[in-house]
């Protein structure tokens, strides 16, 4: 009977698990002890709390966490994989930080947006200021005219959000496949989406036979990482190519989607690991490539998106002195 779908613990709350359990396992202590010591938020705290009831019941720690939400699939597999083969401190290691970095770079990208948003907040309230000190407005059309463009541009960040999280859930529809082949034509938008998706997948498959995950068995769990619907239907083909005979290295041109410079870097280290035994460090090296890229590319955005904030008020207000205010959207009568 299959498990239902539950939506994973948020990644600072995985960070700090992981981090924890690797912390208790390099220093020796047992699970059932390591999980006593263990504390979540509210959310992880009630799937942490089922998750002690089953290893209480002589559940093994892969399917306790996986029956109740603790662990994703692929952290499942890997743990248990691990733990079968000896002890799962590394792999608690790797996937603490994996998800650390993902939240650092997401917290630093927010700390370089905070500016612009300041920026925006105090544009909106000083633009209309000089027709409340004329007289030619009341303070409710004040108000209206300082708060409209916040509540456009918040419409339109909902919608965007909105919109980021319905392609990425439910079934690959024919509407969503549609508009995520639009999103990989953007320029440097769709490079980044393939770019990560990929590096997402081989990080992945390089964690689970790192782990000890036979080949034919992690690439359906590595393959789950994958968000982008396109870039699935790519990485898809490899298990049947693989199945039939092919190397890793072999099956790899069927990736069409990223650039063929970085396809041939990636089919030169897997086939030296094919050849070498050491194919999971090979993937996990070209992971560790592509998040330093995506690292850098990320970067140059949160330098950029300031920049951008500052030419777009700036080329405004010199609008609006030229024409006298003349672009102000009009305020309502009984203002």
């Amino acid at each position: 009977m299959p498990l239902p779908l539950i939506a994973p613990l948020p990644l600072p709350v995985r960070a700090d698990l992981f981090a924890h359990l690797a912390a208790m396992e390099k220093a020796g202590l047992p699970t059932d002890k390591a999980f006593a010591l263990l504390k979540l938020p509210q959310l992880g705290h009630d799937r942490l709390t089922a998750t002690r009831r089953h290893l209480a019941r002589h559940a093994d720690i892969a399917s306790a966490g996986l029956r109740t939400g603790l662990f994703t699939p692929l952290e499942a597999a890997l743990i248990r994989a691990a733990a079968t083969a000896g002890s799962p401190a590394i792999t608690y290691r790797r996937l603490a930080e994996r998800y650390a970095l993902i939240v650092r770079q997401r917290s630093q990208l927010r700390s370089r947006c905070m500016l612009p948003l300041v920026l925006l907040l105090a544009g909106s309230l000083i633009q209309p200021l000089p027709r409340l000190v004329a007289g030619t407005v009341s303070i409710g059309g004040y108000l209206w005219l300082a708060i409209r463009p916040l509540l456009q541009i918040g419409l339109l960040i909902a919608v965007g959000l909105g919109l980021r999280a319905w392609l990425s859930s439910g079934n690959d529809s024919a509407l969503r496949t549609t508009l995520q082949h639009w999103l990989l034509r953007i320029p440097l938008a769709g490079r980044m989406i393939v770019q990560l998706n990929l590096r997402d997948f081989f990080e992945s498959l390089g964690m689970l036979l790192e782990a000890g995950v036979p080949m034919f068995d992690a690439l359906p769990l590595a393959e789950a990482t994958v968000t982008n619907p396109v870039v699935r239907t790519e990485v898809a083909v490899l298990l049947p190519l693989m199945e039939s005979g092919a190397t890793l290295a072999d099956a790899l041109c069927c990736i069409s989607t990223s650039d063929a410079n970085r396809i041939a870097t990636l089919t030169a280290l897997a086939s030296t690991g094919e050849a070498s035994g050491t194919l999971p460090d090979m993937l996990l090296r070209f992971a560790a490539a592509e998040t330093a890229h995506l690292q850098q590319t990320q970067q140059q955005l949160a330098d950029w998106i300031p920049r951008l904030f500052y030419f777009f008020y700036a080329g405004l207000f010199v609008f609006e002195l030229l024409t006298g205010g003349g672009i102000a959207p009009a305020v309502p009568s009984d203002l």
